[in-house]
């Protein structure tokens, strides 16, 4: 099998977001330093997306098996993230969050994290989705960590949605119908927020 550690970060806003760690593959943990690697998973999914599909066909455990360090980021709100230091998932306030959180406070937080945890200088990272937006977003805010991310590789990165027909753009729509111009607790203050877009 394969070893499995739960690590709480906490960010400065509050969040606790668990992250899980896979050290190393079937092969044990051997002696040598092993690349940490965080994988970020796509919009309204979780870690599980990695490992889901067992430990022949799945990324985290192919990587594992492979010499690397592996971390499964879980973004705030997610089922393994939705604690908070203050706040309930009950409440408002606890939503009160958007992707540019997840950019600004999150990932530099997991990054520092890792780093102080494996005493390793680079971290490389995997995205999915919005798991290769999230990077990007961060790295291109704060250049100060680009020494501290080794690469970074997005699997099927989003862009755009409001060209879509069917799936997120209709998903979105009917939410914010439903619960008047709001989206997981998001008033729609801040630019283009709260607003569905007909592509």
């Amino acid at each position: 099998g394969f070893p499995l550690e739960t690590h709480h970060v906490l960010t400065y806003d509050g969040y606790i977001l668990n992250c899980f760690r896979i050290p190393y593959g079937r092969a044990g943990p051997g002696t040598a330093k092993r690349p940490p690697v965080l994988l970020i998973h796509g919009i309204s999914l979780a870690s599980t997306s990695w490992v889901v599909n067992g430990p022949d066909e799945s990324l985290a455990f192919f990587l594992a098996d492979r010499g690397y360090d592996v971390w499964l980021a879980n973004t705030r709100g997610n089922i393994f993230s939705r604690e908070h230091v203050r706040y309930s998932d009950k409440q408002t306030e606890f939503w009160n969050f958007a992707l540019d959180e997840m950019a600004e406070i999150d990932l530099p937080v997991i990054i520092h994290y890792m780093k102080n945890v494996t005493g390793m200088p680079k971290v490389g990272i995997v995205g999915h989705s919005q798991g290769c937006t999230i990077p990007l977003m961060t790295l291109s805010s704060q250049t100060n960590l680009t020494d501290s991310v080794g690469v970074v590789i997005s699997l099927g990165p989003s862009v755009f949605i409001t060209n879509m027909k069917v799936g997120i753009p209709i998903a979105y729509s009917l939410i914010v119908n439903v619960s008047g111009g709001t989206w997981c607790g998001r008033q729609s203050g801040r630019a283009s927020r709260g607003q569905a877009s007909e592509g």
